[in-house]
């Protein structure tokens, strides 16, 4: 039985690989890769809602939406592997909050290394460490 944080961090990464995916094939979109990847995840967690609809039964539909016969409707792999990780005999909790962190890290940071590297002052650096890699890499001539 897996919780809500490793449903949710593996649905994170479902929909941040189908989302860099299309963006690498359209070679543009890369700045939808962090809201695919936060609906991705909450895709990856609708099976376990009819289970908070029961846990407070004073929200709206709790009677309708909540109960078993719900959850046990929506329990599909459709949703991002969930049966498959409800079936694990093991918690990973603290797993899927790694990933979480992990991929929304990476989702931050990746643009401002881009806008990083672009910078003129970076690129004279680069070329600097290039060429001087470059000359010693030579066999000296006779």
């Amino acid at each position: 039985m897996a919780f809500t944080t490793m449903h949710f961090g593996v649905g994170m990464a479902c929909g941040g690989a189908a989302a860099l995916s299309c963006a690498l094939i359209r070679r543009k979109g890369f700045k939808s890769i962090g809201p695919a990847m936060t609906l991705g995840g909450l895709w990856a967690i609708v099976p376990d809602l009819p289970r908070v609809f029961v846990w407070f039964p004073s929200l709206p539909f709790s009677g309708t939406l909540g109960g078993s016969d719900n959850e046990n409707r929506l329990l599909s792999d459709v949703f991002f592997f969930h049966a498959t990780l409800d079936a694990q005999p093991k918690d990973f909790t603290l797993l899927g909050l790694a990933i979480i962190i992990l991929l929304y890290n990476v989702v931050i940071l990746t643009p401002l290394a881009i806008d990083f590297a672009k910078r003129p002052r970076f690129a004279r650096l680069w070329r600097r460490l290039r060429h001087a890699r470059g000359t010693r890499e030579r066999p000296a001539e006779e």
